[in-house]
């Protein structure tokens, strides 16, 4: 018996030394910027210290950028880019601090590998940086916007937030194992200075929430937001893998963007589970990717090969799993889609599709799907179309106006973001020129 409470309680010591160590460290355990800040620095945010706090970056393991109790008169940092961290770091921002970005071209601040990144607010400055964007150099797609956070490997970003930022807010290029957290952004890009042109396809209007790509691989965004990204609020493309977005949620909110999540050119196993948007839409473009319990605008897989869409829901739009060339079909689809028990809601009549899927090899899956067909008594939407689909058991059809449906579907919210409609005002459509 004594042996037995002897046991006990070195499993509690052990328990408690383990506890302790994972706990957060005390607060003067972190370098204060602004002790490398000048003498009567300012944090109102219109003087730019980026040599300062490169400094403090340089000289310190752990830094702390100190808030204020006031949120309405919070500690602004200003600074131009880059401000880079060395490996294994730790940047920590307490209450109501921000950093905003002084216009300037190229990332703002770079997590060398293995930083950690804790409560971040970043104000990008966007309207401030018009200017300078507008005039400079377009090239076809070049990023030298620049991100507000960029990540080098093995980086945890955790309860940050990005917004205004004239490009993306998170990117990584070749990178691998980063973990974003809890992370928000709102109104990246300039879609607004475009105009109603229709269509998104401009360099200038480039600006992704998280982007993932040239060929990183095994990361993770899980419980965040990207609202009013000019481009796509996720994206993983050249040759990424092994992605995961996990209960990611967005849309928008003043302009229609490209849409909310992009797999595109990227390599296999990215996977999209509980990911939310009421009013964008998802793209899987390559081979072996998985959606599961999914919302959007609607799903399109054109050119995906072994595509699995299962539990899934659309707000308003189709499912494509085809290509469509001058309002045709093209009947080369894609090897072995699975689509299982998703929920298709029809907002109107499309004259193309509505469950569509075009399966090549004849092994594809369609089983236990409900489209949910648009019909007003003046307009029907298409039947369900399911080409060389191996099997397709339990798929049904229902026809009405499912408003009340699509109504109950909440829209997203700004926290900091705005639109700034003078200046929408004044360049309205002068991107475009």
């Amino acid at each position: 018996m004594a042996l037995a409470r002897t046991g006990l309680l070195a499993g509690y010591l052990i328990a408690f030394v383990a506890s302790a160590a994972r706990a957060a460290p005390p607060e003067d355990f972190y370098a204060d910027v602004r002790d490398d800040l000048p003498a009567g620095h300012v944090t109102d945010g219109s003087v730019d210290y980026r040599e300062h706090i490169q400094r403090c970056f340089d000289e310190n393991a752990q830094v702390l950028f100190p808030g204020s109790d006031d949120p309405d008169r919070p500690m602004i940092y200003g600074a131009t880019g880059p401000l880079e961290t060395g490996p294994m770091r730790r940047i920590r921002f307490g209450p109501n601090a921000v950093l905003k970005r002084l216009p300037c071209t190229g990332d703002l601040l770079v997590l060398g590998r293995g930083t950690h990144l804790t409560g971040a607010v970043i104000n990008g400055n966007k309207y401030a940086h018009w200017p300078l964007m507008k005039d400079r150099e377009v090239k076809a797609y070049a990023y030298t916007t620049g991100a507000a956070v960029m990540l080098k490997g093995r980086n945890l970003v955790r309860d940050c937030f990005v917004y205004h930022n004239a490009g993306i807010a998170f990117g990584d290029w070749g990178t691998s194992d980063n973990k974003i957290y809890r992370c928000r952004v709102e109104g990246c890009g300039f879609l607004e200075a475009l105009g109603d042109l229709g269509y998104w396809g401009s360099e200038r209007a480039s600006a992704d929430g998280f982007y993932f790509g040239s060929s990183s691989r095994y990361n993770i965004v899980k419980d965040s937001e990207a609202i009013d990204c000019s481009r796509w609020g996720g994206v993983v493309t050249e040759s990424a893998s092994y992605t995961t977005f996990v209960d990611v949620r967005g849309g928008n909110l003043h302009f229609s963007c490209y849409g909310f999540i992009d797999i595109e050119g990227a390599g296999p196993g990215n996977d999209l589970v509980r990911c939310r948007s009421p009013n964008s839409q998802i793209n899987v473009q390559q081979k072996f990717q998985d959606v599961m319990s999914c919302t959007a605008s609607r799903f399109v897989a054109e050119h995906a090969a072994y595509p699995r869409l299962i539990g899934c829901d659309t707000v308003g739009g189709p499912v494509r799993l085809c290509a469509a060339w001058k309002n045709k079909f093209v009947t080369a689809g894609r090897q072995s889609p699975m689509l299982a028990g998703n929920r298709i809601v029809l907002g109107g009549a499309d004259p193309q599709h509505s469950l569509t899927v075009i399966c090549s090899d004849g092994l594809g899956t369609a089983a236990w799907n409900h489209l949910y067909g648009f019909d007003d008594g003046a307009q029907r939407s298409t039947e369900m179309l399911l080409f060389g689909v191996g099997h397709r058991d339990g798929n049904r059809q229902s026809w009405g106006d499912w408003a009340p449906v699509l109504d109950a579907h909440a829209r997203p919210r700004y926290l900091r973001a705005w639109l700034d409609m003078a200046f929408k005002e004044k360049y309205d459509g002068a991107g475009a020129e």
